[in-house]
């Protein structure tokens, strides 16, 4: 059957897919993307079953400002020269990968997977200049592609670099859902091909075996591949792995 909203079972040892909107953390020119102010409101966090949400809360936020996209290849590369810093997955040697991506040989040297969604498989050699190892193909416009196989280790330090920090899980989810404080999408209510084309990089197809790529991408797609949402901030709705924390960060 399909699926719209892959999730992965398990921490992964803090792996996550991608180091998503950043937050000011002071005022001044900072490196990355640009920063979009979002306005103080309350709204209302989470949501009903449809959502995939336990339930609804009211949240009041300060006015603040955050990334108009996930930090992308060229951002964190800027990083990495700077800073001569190496990620975790480096320093492990691998990390995980989704199986539907990997060719045959690379599935059969891989030999450790999630107990829960064994779908995610460990290869060496994946980190964020070669997501998936060995199988590794050079994209089109990589700059623009999200960082990825990023840690919370990795995601600090970058912070720390650019003068920034991780948003909170409210600060996220009040800035992706966009003006309209409690629609089901970024956009609104309607479904993402709703006006005729894709509004968001979506897996379709039975998950996961196969993504078709109907959006024009399989896996993962530029950062502005689609629309902003309505604060002028890109690539909001879209399948990830995350780790959530209403105290601290979310990275995505």
């Amino acid at each position: 059957s399909e699926t719209p909203w892959p999730r992965c079972a398990g921490r992964m040892w803090r792996v996550f897919t991608l180091l998503g909107l950043l937050c000011d953390a002071a005022g001044g020119k900072k490196p990355g993307a640009a920063l979009k102010k979002i306005p103080a409101r309350s709204f209302t966090m989470g949501g009903d079953e449809l959502s995939g949400a336990p339930g609804t809360v009211q949240v009041s936020l300060q006015e603040y400002k955050i990334d108009e996209t996930p930090v992308t290849n060229a951002h964190f590369r800027k990083f990495v020269r700077a800073t001569k810093y190496r990620t975790d997955a480096e320093k492990f040697g691998w990390s995980f990968v989704i199986n539907s991506s990997l060719s045959e040989a690379a599935l059969l040297e891989a030999e450790r997977a999630v107990q829960d969604a064994p779908q995610w498989v460990a290869v060496e050699g994946a980190w964020w200049r070669q997501p998936e190892g060995s199988d590794s193909k050079q994209r089109a416009n990589w700059d623009e592609f999200p960082a990825v196989h990023i840690s919370w280790t990795d995601a600090i330090a970058y912070c720390e670099w650019a003068g920034k920090r991780l948003p909170t899980e409210a600060e996220w989810e009040n800035a992706a859902r966009g003006k309209r404080k409690e629609s089901l999408y970024p956009w609104d209510d309607a479904r993402p091909t709703a006006n005729g084309r894709w509004m968001m990089n979506i897996w379709q197809g039975p998950f996961p075996q196969e993504d078709l790529g109907e959006d024009g991408y399989r896996g993962l797609s530029p950062v502005k591949a689609f629309p902003a949402n309505s604060y002028g901030l890109y690539s909001t709705a879209a399948p990830r792995i995350s780790e959530r924390s209403s105290r601290s960060c979310r990275v995505f």
